[in-house]
């Protein structure tokens, strides 16, 4: 508790600032907070994440997709930022529609719009248009009042649910009535079944006979509002058999609920930070950057002759200590040892975190010292590292006196075929034989002039590019299906179509006893040699990946 400015009683919270620095710096800070410095943006959205986090969450949620840049894990480098952002609207469109949208209050503070993309049956588009429509209008009274604000009838009956109409706002001061289940979760489509609930309810608890009207409607509702315990003795399976509604029993039970308490928060209650989150608050460190044992490059601050007080990265105070400076435990103190600006590699002896202060050693004896198996706790309780890891070192020499006892027996291979190689072996013949020709094929197959279709298909699309020109040469490649692994240039230079094969190999292309690195250079080498006379055509039997000749 503070006393600032005469306010007595002023309760100071700490909060969070990690969301707060995005929102400094996005797109919709500067829409929203024309014209202010970065700190005022900064300070108005900590004051609106602590208010209210989802709303403030969903506003980093927009084209700029700034909630990316928002690092909730050390794991978080390992998910790309599609799969991240797929995650965030998953969560967000299940809070959302679980904790709704109170329209009113939105309507006087428009920055509290920004969960409504997420509500069932929006998006991104018609929440905009919604949210525009609703400013201009001020208030609104009920849940049919959306339907004159731009929702069709099947948005409108996924949407309403999640959207809590109630005196709030500029609604505070209307007269105008407002129906009380627009002020709980019950969909406008179990009005009536709650209505009828009501009045059933009332009916028995008054005893007498109630004429069937609107204000009673209200009436009823009120009251049982108000008398929870009438509605926390119903029986809901035993109501819906009376009414012969025991496929609503679900529904009969989830109206129960919300008449006791409507729209009950079902989160946890907001808790001050502890004076370890407020420590990691304040430093901008976590577990996995400070911790005791952990080394830190510190830069002398100040020395005195039986201590130095240096800093940290973070900007944290750090103490060193004469006697944790060096294992020679000599009389010659501090000051001749090190000067101010000097930096230092230390380890983290201990951290006191009331103080905001870390306790260091730079001595060759601790800095040799293994900390982390006494310091680090493992994220799973039932994980034992140094037993598991003394398990392992304990089973190791017993396993190589196994190894060591058992005789090798060679097992004998007569497979043609069969290779005594090793998986280094084979890797090197991937990489120097199996990725080269896929990538040549890939190459061949998304090449531009390449035409897809046997034989005969590609030869006929050519004389119908010949008889649009006649004058030019067309030609194209092909994939030879008679012999697998090679292509077919095919071309017209008058009227009669000649092929020739081209070989796939891991080097290039084979085409006329040539090798090409590039599908271009054998275009070329084929212009300037179209007409050279033909080789004699080679067997499929001895064309191998080479394929035939020409035909």
């Amino acid at each position: 508790m503070a006393n600032v400015d005469g306010m007595d009683g002023l309760n100071v919270v700490y909060g969070d600032e990690s969301l707060p620095r995005l929102y400094e710096k996005s797109e919709i800070s500067s829409e929203q907070l024309q014209s202010r410095p970065g700190i005022v943006k900064r300070v108005v959205a900590l004051g609106r994440y602590l208010q209210n986090p989802l709303a403030m969450t969903a506003t980093l949620c927009g084209p700029g997709k700034e909630i990316l840049s928002w690092k909730l894990s050390p794991l978080d480098n390992f998910m790309t930022s599609n799969e991240k952002y797929i995650i965030f609207e998953q969560v967000m469109v299940d809070v959302t529609n679980q904790v709704r949208l109170d329209v009113n209050l939105a309507i006087n503070h428009e920055w509290l719009f920004a969960p409504l993309q997420f509500i069932c049956g929006l998006g991104p588009t018609k929440a905009a248009y919604l949210q525009r429509s609703l400013m201009r209008a001020g208030s609104i009274y009920s849940r049919k009042d959306l339907l004159n604000h731009g929702l069709g009838r099947k948005v409108f009956i996924n949407a309403a649910g999640f959207l809590r109409v109630r005196r709030s706002g500029n609604a505070t001061s209307s007269s105008q009535v407002i129906d009380l289940l627009d002020d709980t979760r019950i969909h406008p489509e179990s009005y009536i079944l709650a209505q009828e609930l009501a009045k059933d309810i009332y009916r028995a608890d008054v005893n007498e006979e109630v004429i069937d009207d609107d204000d009673i409607t209200d009436v009823a509702i009120d009251h049982v509002r108000e008398n929870s315990n009438l509605l926390k003795s119903l029986e809901a399976d035993t109501y819906a058999k009376s009414k012969k509604l025991e496929n609503k029993k679900d529904n009969i039970n989830f109206i129960k609920m919300e008449l006791i308490n409507g729209f009950q928060d079902c989160g946890r209650k907001y808790v001050e930070p502890t004076q370890y989150e407020e420590f990691f608050m304040m430093s901008g460190e976590t577990d996995n950057t400070l911790s005791e044992g952990r080394v830190v490059r510190v830069t002398v601050r100040r020395v005195l002759p039986e201590r130095a007080v240096c800093s940290l990265e973070s900007g944290l105070s750090g103490m060193l200590f004469k006697e944790d400076y060096s294992d020679n435990c000599e009389e010659e103190e501090l000051t001749a040892k090190l000067k101010e600006g000097q930096t230092l590699t230390c380890k983290i002896k201990s951290i006191v975190k009331d103080r905001y202060q870390v306790f260091l050693s730079c001595k060759e004896s601790h800095m040799r010292r293994n900390w982390s198996s006494e310091n680090d706790k493992p994220v799973d309780p039932y994980y034992n590292e140094v037993r598991e890891t003394s398990a392992i070192v304990n089973e190791k020499p017993n396993k190589v006196k196994e190894m060591a006892n058992k005789l090798f027996k060679p097992r004998m291979i007569v497979h043609p075929h069969f290779k005594n190689v090793t998986i280094d072996d084979a890797i090197e013949v991937i990489a120097r034989y199996a990725d080269p020709l896929v990538a040549n094929l890939k190459k061949m197959l998304g090449y531009r002039m390449l035409k897809h279709g046997t034989k005969a298909e590609v030869d006929e699309s050519l004389r119908k590019e010949k008889a649009e020109h006649p004058s030019r040469i067309v030609y194209s490649f092909g994939v030879s299906h008679e012999h697998p692994g090679t292509f077919i240039l095919t071309y017209i230079r008058t009227s009669n179509a000649h092929h020739e094969y081209i070989g796939l190999y891991p080097k290039g292309f084979r085409f006329r006893k040539n090798m090409f690195d590039e599908i271009d250079r054998l275009v070329v080498y084929f212009h300037k040699h179209i007409d050279d006379p033909r080789e004699p055509p080679v067997t499929a039997a001895s064309g191998g990946w080479g394929g035939p000749g020409r035909s």
